[in-house]
Parts: C-alpha cells; sequence; structure tokens
C-alpha cells in the first residue's frame, strides 16, 4: 500500500537541505497508484512532480503546494541477466553499482559517483568521470502522464548534455536496465574507491546538490567562477565552497532563498568578467534558479 502523508518538509528529502513543507507525499511503487494520482492531481488543477532521492535539485522556502511523489522500491527486484542489470529506478545509483559489481558486470563505476536515484540519472542523463548515464543505458520502463508503462529504448529519449525528452513529458522512470561488461568484483570494488577517494579530495562534504552549473563548452563552470573570485562567497549560509567552485554549500541554516540569491551573484559576476553566461544544471521546485 502506498504512504500518503505531510509531515515531512522538503528540507528533509532534499541533500542541499533547504525546502519548506509539503502538502502531500505520496510514496509508492506502483504504476497504477502513480497514474491514479497524477490523474487526481490533473483533475484538481493542483501540481504534482517525482522526487527521487533529492539531489540536484533546490526546493522553495515556501514548500510545495500539491503532491509529491517518490518511488518505494526493493533491492530484491534487482537482477542480473547476461551483461544487463536491471533494476528499480528508486533506488541509489551506488546501490545498484555494488550489485552490478558483485554479479561479476563492471563499467559502471562512474555512477556510483552521481548522488541520487537511478531514474534521476536517466532523466537528468547525469555523468561523471567523461561517462553519461545513457551510454550504459539499454532501455527504461517509463510512465508518461495519461498513458501506461512503456518500454523505452535509450536511442528514443533524445539524450544530451543533463537532457532527455523526459523532462519535456514529465516521464517517470520505473525499471532501468544498464550495460555492464564481465569485470572482477574486486576490479570494479578498486574503482569505486578510488572515484570515493577522488571525492573526497576535490569535492566539499557539506550538504549540497553537486554541481550547480552546466560546463560551458570549452571551459569548465568551477574554473570560470574560481578566476572570477568567486570562491568563498556567501549569502546567509550558502556558501560557493572554498574546495570546489561549481558546488554551493549549506553551512548552517541556508535558505532557498540565500541559495538562490547566490546562484543569480555568481551567474551575474561571471558574465562580468568572462563575458559568459551560464546556465544552472540544478532544477526548481516552487522557484526558477537563478530569478530569486
Amino acid at each position: 500500500m502506498p504512504s500518503a502523508l505531510a509531515p515531512k518538509t522538503l528540507a528533509s528529502l532534499t541533500t542541499w537541505r533547504v525546502g519548506g513543507p509539503i502538502r502531500r507525499l505520496v510514496e509508492t511503487s506502483d504504476p497504477a497508484v502513480l497514474s491514479d494520482e497524477i490523474n487526481g492531481a490533473l483533475d484538481r488543477g493542483e501540481p504534482w512532480t517525482i522526487l527521487g532521492k533529492g539531489s540536484n535539485l533546490l526546493a522553495a522556502d515556501e514548500g510545495f503546494p500539491g503532491t509529491i511523489l517518490r518511488l518505494q522500491d526493493d533491492v530484491r527486484r534487482i537482477r542480473i541477466s547476461g551483461h544487463e542489470i536491471h533494476a528499480p529506478a528508486g533506488l541509489t545509483n551506488s546501490l545498484v553499482v555494488k550489485a552490478a559489481m558483485n554479479g561479476g558486470l563492471g563499467h559502471l563505476a562512474f555512477l556510483s559517483s552521481i548522488p541520487g536515484s537511478l531514474g534521476g540519472a536517466v532523466f537528468m542523463n547525469a555523468g561523471a568521470h567523461g561517462l553519461q548515464t545513457h551510454e550504459v543505458l539499454s532501455r527504461a520502463l517509463v510512465l508518461m502522464p495519461g498513458a501506461t508503462p512503456e518500454w523505452v529504448p535509450a536511442e528514443e529519449m533524445a539524450f544530451a548534455y543533463r537532457h532527455s525528452i523526459l523532462q519535456q513529458r514529465q516521464g517517470i522512470v520505473l525499471e532501468v536496465v544498464l550495460k555492464g561488461r564481465p569485470t572482477s568484483p574486486d576490479e570494479t570494488r578498486a574503482e569505486i574507491q578510488a572515484l570515493a577517494a577522488w571525492r573526497r579530495k576535490r569535492q566539499p562534504q557539506e550538504p549540497s546538490a553537486g554541481s550547480v552549473f552546466r560546463n560551458p563548452e570549452g571551459t569548465s563552470a568551477g574554473h570560470l567562477i574560481e578566476s572570477a573570485g568567486l570562491k568563498g562567497l556567501r549569502i546567509g549560509d550558502a556558501m560557493v565552497s572554498p574546495m570546489h567552485a561549481n558546488f554551493i554549500v549549506n553551512i548552517g541554516e541556508a535558505t532557498a532563498t540565500d541559495t538562490n540569491r547566490l546562484i543569480a551573484t555568481v551567474m551575474d559576476r561571471v558574465e562580468e568578467v568572462h563575458g559568459i553566461r551560464m546556465h544552472p544544471e540544478v532544477r526548481g521546485l516552487g522557484l526558477e534558479v537563478g530569478c530569486p
């Protein structure tokens, strides 16, 4: 049975630890329940959204006035068939990578560096260490509003940098099939550990949403921000990380307003210094990112 309640705040469900109250939260893995909730929200003229593990998201201080859907998934539903791993979309990337490792599949370790859910990685075509999700995706079971779940091959998802067709169509990823390669568990484990060590050395550990801005062609957002002298810039408890300039961290009690004002300030100053207008890759919930 799904759970429907609203005692939580978005701050408790997002990695940035900001965001206000939730009016209605439904947690389920049943496609029929998801469809009923979406149709009910549309009939009432109310907003709805799907929320994974809350990474890559800036949620408004005012909260969300409609229905938030979260997938409740079970690791026991993971299975390996040949060189593919089938996994529920609501599981974390790191958990799925470890399951693949234990089953003798590699070439997926980069996903362990991406916080959030597997479905979110497909939705955003998330990437790290020179690889993107679409490069290891075979197909995904997708629920579109007003339709029944359908398996969609990777080549039909219009993938681009941090983009998929699901973003325009409000598609909910239910299940994912990834393509791996036969690899010894020890080799994959060593790769996962090396990537984790790399992250600890180069990325902040305070609450954040990961990289805030897309990398402009030919350069990196972090370089542009750092060379504009913005490391350590702070508004309230939102701060441009002194460790990695493309991370904005919550060093205490940051609000969405603080964070969004800082994002806009960074965008304006980088444009003044470099003549390049940067674009956020984090999504806004109840607000427009970069427009406080």
